[in-house]
Order: structure tokens, then sequence, then C-alpha cells
């Protein structure tokens, strides 16, 4: 037997009376062509709006419907309340909270849903984020900053994904700790807008924000980096060897940013003769580690010579 959304509105209506073995058989029969109806009709809006047609249809076990277990939070975030929630999830188990719960919560603003999930220790992830800026609502923004832990990862995703200067701002001043990241993930991202911004904004140029400049060999970003001030050492010198940039290297090197052992390294493990040539005719320090990492890789490396 197949019902459809009209006959459950008159089926339903039987839910008040005391005939509970009528409600029952009915509400079975129902529960075993779950599967075969579209889950965003009213009817289940009915079901999952109230728990005694939980109850009804689903007892303590779900051996009479062949709904996906994964479905039922999702129907009790998006049309039950909290005591639906508890019911539900004693009867599937918290295997299946998972962090898609949070866009459904998300988009209905419904905090006290958004705090069961956390209560519950419902997964969640950067995609969360993202839903409640989207949403355009500062209290949902303010949540997740508050409740929820914000880790480098998801900071750049979210700036990835995202580069909207004032949310950024927003983020940043309600946690602190992210602030030492945002001129480095502007130049991981290529966004010299959004660079600029950054450094008028007062967020800190460091030492790691120069060399991401230079791990993508961009010229244009180190000399506005270097106008700016920018803290440089010789890990810019260094990660242009590792990613053989001859330009950015050579850059490095008139612009006094240092020069150490660990490009000699690279170059050798690169096996990009050019640059070893470049780094011994300028002074690049090396002991005798090097040399034998030289020799294992096929080069013999002697005092401002590679033969």
């Amino acid at each position: 037997m197949i019902f459809d959304h009209h006959l459950l509105r008159k089926i339903f209506t039987y839910l008040n009376t005391d005939n509970l073995f009528f409600v029952n058989r009915v509400c079975k029969d129902f529960a075993t062509s779950l599967n075969k109806i579209d889950i965003n009709l009213p009817s289940i809006k009915y079901i999952f709006s109230n728990i005694k047609y939980i109850d009804c249809i689903y007892g303590d076990d779900l051996k009479h419907t062949k709904i996906k277990k994964k479905y039922m939070l999702k129907l009790g975030i998006k049309y039950g309340n909290i005591c639906i929630l508890n019911k539900i999830l004693s009867i599937i188990g918290k295997k299946y909270l998972t962090s898609n719960l949070y866009t459904y919560a998300l988009k209905l603003e419904d905090y006290d849903k958004l705090n069961w999930l956390k209560m519950n220790k419902c997964i969640y992830n950067e995609e969360n984020r993202y839903n409640a800026f989207q949403e355009n609502s500062i209290k949902l923004i303010n949540w997740f900053v508050k409740e929820l832990i914000w880790e480098e990862d998801d900071f750049f995703n979210y700036m990835k994904e995202n580069q909207d200067k004032e949310s950024i701002k927003w983020v940043t001043k309600s946690v602190p700790d992210l602030k030492k990241y945002v001129c480095e993930f502007a130049v991981q991202l290529r966004n010299r807008d959004l660079l600029e911004w950054s450094i008028n904004n007062k967020f800190k140029l460091s030492y790691n924000v120069s060399t991401c400049a230079s791990v993508i060999g961009d010229l244009e970003l180190l000399n506005f980096l270097y106008k700016n001030k920018c803290p440089m050492n010789e890990w810019v010198l260094t990660e242009a060897v590792a990613h053989n940039n001859y330009d950015v290297m050579e850059w490095a090197y008139e612009h006094n940013c240092g020069i150490d052992s660990y490009a000699l390294l690279y170059a050798l493990k690169n096996k990009n003769d050019r640059i070893i040539e470049w780094l011994l005719e300028h002074d690049c320090p090396y002991d005798e580690d090097i040399v034998n990492i030289a020799y294992k890789y096929g080069y013999e490396i002697t005092v401002n010579n590679i033969l």
C-alpha cells in the first residue's frame, strides 16, 4: 500500500483518537512505503513536526520502515524540535551526526538546533563556516566564531572562497590568533588588492609572507613587499632554488636576503646544474655533509667549482 500526502492528512486525524491499534497499523503501513515517497512532501513534514508521529511510525526500532537513517536527522532539523531530535537520536544513534546537519540548521538560523548539534558532538568542517557567511548573518558568523574552533587551514580555505575584506576583519577581530595569517594567505592567493588592504589595516608582515611570495615565484609581489618593509631572510632565496626559479633567486640575492647551505642542498636534489654553479660562484656556504650529499647525487664539489 502506497500513501500520498492527501491521504496522510486524513489518516493523521485519527491520531487524536484512542484507537491506537488502528493508528499503529496505518503508520506501520505508511512507514513501509516511505522509501517511495519524496521526503519533501507535506506528509513528511507532518510526521517530523510531532513526536507522537515518530513514536507511532518507528517505535523503538526501524524494522517497520525503509527510510534511510541519514535522512531522519535532516528531517528532524528541518521540521522538528529538540524533543524530536532527541527521540530520533535515541533510535538511530550518533553515527549519523554529520556536518551537513549544521547547514540545515544554519539556513533556519535556529541556534537551539545548532547548540544541540554541538552538544552532541556533531562533526563540522570549513564548509559550514562558508555557509554562515553566505547567509550574511552576523549572528550566525558570531556563533561559529565563538562556539567552534578555527584552524589555520579552515581560515585559508575561507579566504580562498570568500575574499570579503569586512568579513575577514570581523573574523580576525573575534579570533585574534588568525591575524598573523592574513597577509600570508593574501600572498598565497596572489591577491595584490587584498594584500595592500591587509597592510593598510595593520595586519602583520612576517618572514612567512615574503617566503610565500618566493614559493609562488611572484616578483611583483616580492617588490611590493620589499617596498613595504616586509621582513626577508635567506629562505626567500632558498625557496626560489627549491622551485627552480632562477629569476627570484637572483632577485633575493640582489636584495640581500641572504644565502645558506639549504639552497645548495635543494639545487643538488633538483640536479639543476645552472643553479648549483651560480650558488658556488656566489660563495654559498656548505659543509662536509653537503659534499657527501653532492657525491650521492653525482656531483663532486670543490671550492668555487663543480666538476
